[in-house]
């Protein structure tokens, strides 16, 4: 049973601890291989040790092999890998002509997967090959006329394969299994992209072969597997969720932000890195952003030095590196010759990077199945493991702290996957049609919106109907000009000195490398000389002091367009809405790195953009007190803050915004919404969920010991107004009866 403990298993002197949870260890339950095993990879795999299969490895295989869809949600380190692996190389052993597509959700995770292959069978007479962006074009078409199982990501499948599928036919023809792995990723626009890329797959797969092939998936524990991979690929799988795999003890410290004045989340992140380093452990830690990781590198390394330790045994880890870079880091890392690595969450998936003692997580990662992936990367194979999550001063983060039995290791989070998102469907419907013109019988399967999209591509003149089907319009291909991990396909590449130091999406450029800006890269600090959006472009200077950070300042107007579903309670009312946002940034703060305090701010000029959503809405009776719009701003802030907790949506997923008389009723407002075009299932995760929303955020608010409010409670660093009006008591008094749903007077001043 998990239970709290008093104090720390490690040396910290520090303030804020605010609870120490244990899991206990957990001995496996073993099944048996099937009888009709290949007898070369049931050689292999005892040579290795696996003498029997975990009981949940064991059904899942035996499913694979009868031909059955099916998904395994099991815990981190619980082996997951071989529910794939043993059918793929089974078949491939059994029928030299069989072949197999194996999709991971990052680069590094489909080369781990590449040298885990190789350990598996060294000398097996299977031909495995990568291919992904960084694979030369050469080696590409030799992947694939000879390789029966190719490892990619669902990026190359999407633009690479499957619009040239002509040449591929062969291989499709002789398809087997399509592999999904870390399914749990595939979530949010992303998820959205995916799902439709599997579907062209599968089709131009049966269409070759006459059968379609069987789909192997895996997945962190999430709340509903079934329906995600019905979501994503359109089977019905059987789901194995029991993990009846070795777990050690792991201890969870939960620390709250340190009251010293100037030792914010990030420094006290590096200081517990290297504090553990120091004691002899090997160290990962977890940042939300990008520009996070690159600043409690820069912090760690100085303090590793004062300790005696190698600054050079530390590095950084995040998208935007070059492929040579991230290969080498891995590689040093997996090594031992480092010893602590600061990371995104691009190291939270399946890496096995062995003998890791330690997690720290600077900040909340936004879901539980991703604390408990990054926790799970710590005591892998059984070993005893550590996690301390450092949290900022957010309300959220303070809530989850003070009640971590309830909410860190409550039940998991939805994962929805709105593959209907019209933005996304429309281009998917054109790049569907351009590998292979669909009728009205593979059509008729889709939900009535995305036929409504088929219907205007066909006015707009982008499909062609005709003989009974549909065409694409044009010569040209449409997925180089599609994005899937973004809605906006247009990347700005960083230079300094005539050398290309990386790139980043056009939206996050606008926040993050516009003039003036500060940009981090392994440690290091660069000033954006220039910010050309013309030429797709940035130009990086190293005229930076040593201890400013910049922050952009932004403000946005949403507009509600349609309700969508309704539900009135007594003095307030809910609504599931679309509507139109438009967000810009305005400018940026210069910031003192460690005490956070606001040097200057300088105005800019950047573009604005406007997308459609879905928003949840809450309304109640016009509020004109200076007391209740405080109240109500505290009341939109509270709901925002917990909405990842309710939705599984990332903190950066959501948007928000509050109106004292909103232009659309006259009535007093907010808005949580989808921060992407057409949405994503967020926003009707947390409608659906509303009422156990308002008691979350009455209690959250409720327990802060503040009077007046604070970053623990009722100020939000996201607020475009710089948390003014705020009014704590007011906001506890309408959660309360929002709560209980009385009739709404607005709180007395």
């Amino acid at each position: 049973m998990t239970r709290l403990d008093p104090t720390p298993p490690f040396a910290y002197s520090g303030e804020g601890i605010a609870h120490v949870v244990t899991t206990p260890g957990v001995d496996p339950v073993y099944g048996e291989w099937p009888e009709n095993l290949h007898p070369r990879l049931l050689a292999a795999l005892q040579a290795r040790g696996l003498q029997r299969p975990y009981r949940h490895q064991a059904t899942a295989i035996a499913a694979a092999l009868q031909g059955q869809p099916v998904v395994t949600a099991t815990g981190t380190s619980s082996g997951k890998s071989l529910t794939y692996q043993v059918p793929v190389l089974h078949t491939c052993l059994s029928e030299p002509r069989a072949r197999a597509i194996v999709l991971f959700p990052t680069k590094a995770l489909a080369q781990d997967q590449l040298r885990s292959l190789h350990e598996l069978m060294p000398d097996a007479p299977i031909p495995v090959a990568l291919y992904d962006g960084d694979t030369p074009r050469d080696e590409r078409s030799r992947a694939r006329r000879h390789a029966q199982v190719i490892l990619t990501n669902p990026d190359m499948l999407h633009q690479g394969i499957l619009p040239n599928h002509e040449p591929w036919n062969t291989f499709f023809k002789s398809l087997r299994y399509v592999v999904v792995d870390e399914m749990h990723a595939y979530r949010g626009i992303f998820g959205a992209h995916v799902a439709w890329v599997l579907r062209r797959l599968l089709r131009l797969a049966e269409w070759a072969s006459g059968r379609a092939p069987t789909v192997i998936a895996t997945s962190a524990t999430i709340a509903d597997p079934a329906e995600v991979m019905r979501d994503l690929c359109g089977q019905s799988p059987l789901v194995v969720s029991r993990d009846d795999g070795p777990k050690g003890a792991h201890t969870h410290v939960f620390l709250e932000p340190p009251e010293v004045v100037g030792l914010g989340a990030t420094e006290t992140t590096a200081r517990l890195m290297v504090d553990l380093m120091a004691e002899g452990q090997r160290v990962l830690t977890f940042c939300r952003s990008r520009s996070t990781t690159e600043r409690v590198l820069r912090r760690a390394r100085p303090y590793a030095e004062q300790k005696g330790l190698d600054p050079r045994s530390l590095e950084s880890y995040r998208a935007g590196y070059t492929p040579e870079e991230r290969r080498a880091i891995e590689r040093a890392f997996a090594s031992g010759q480092l010893r602590g690595l600061v990371s995104t969450n691009a190291l939270e998936l399946g890496v096995d990077i062995g003998g890791l003692d330690a997690v720290v997580i600077n900040g909340w990662p936004g879901r539980r199945a991703s604390y408990r992936q990054q926790s799970g990367r710590a005591g892998r194979s059984g070993r005893e493991g550590l996690t301390v999550l450092v949290a900022h001063s957010d309300p959220l983060e303070i809530h989850l702290c003070r009640h971590p039995l309830e909410t860190v290791f409550g039940p998991a989070e939805p994962s929805p996957c709105r593959w209907e998102n019209p933005f996304v469907g429309r281009a998917q419907i054109s790049c569907l049609a351009h590998e292979r013109a669909f009728d009205q019988t593979e059509s008729a399967a889709w939900p009535d919106d995305v036929q409504a999209l088929r219907d205007e591509l066909t006015g707009e003149g982008e499909l062609q109907y005709g003989a009974g089907r549909w065409f694409w319009a044009h010569p040209h291909s449409p997925a180089s000009r599609v994005s899937i991990r973004n809605t906006d396909n247009r990347q700005i590449r960083l230079w300094k000195d005539g050398q290309e130091m990386g790139a980043i999406e056009f939206w996050r450029a606008l926040r993050e490398v516009h003039e003036g800006a500060i940009y981090l890269h392994r440690g290091n600090a660069y000033r954006v000389a220039k910010l050309d959006l013309a030429r797709h472009e940035a130009i990086l200077t190293e005229d930076v002091p040593e201890d400013e950070e910049t922050e952009p300042i932004s403000e946005s107007l949403v507009e509600r367009t349609m309700v969508i579903q309704s539900a009135s309670a007594e003095g307030h009312l809910w609504e599931l809405c679309s509507v139109q946002v438009t967000s810009r940034v305005t400018g940026y703060r210069r910031l003192e790195a460690r005490s956070r305090r606001v040097i200057d701010e300088e105005q800019l000029e950047l573009p604005t953009q406007q997308y459609s959503t879905v928003a949840v809405r809450l309304e109640v009776p016009l509020a004109t007190e200076v007391e209740a719009m405080g109240a109500w701003h505290g009341v939109e802030h509270a709901l925002d803050a917990l909405a990842p907790l309710l939705c599984g949506a990332d903190r950066n997923d959501l948007g928000h915004a509050w109106f004292v008389a909103d232009p659309a009723t006259l009535t007093t407002s907010l808005y949580i919404f989808d921060a992407v075009p057409g949405g994503v299932g967020f926003a009707e995760a947390l409608y659906e969920r509303r009422e156990t929303w308002l008691q979350q955020a009455h209690q959250m608010v409720k327990d802060c010991k503040c009077e007046d409010g604070c970053p623990r409670c009722i100020l939000s660093p996201r607020c475009e107004s710089r948390n003014e009006p705020l009014d704590k008591l007011g906001t506890v008094q309408w959660l309360e009866q929002l709560a209980r749903g009385p009739e709404l007077p607005p709180p007395a001043p």
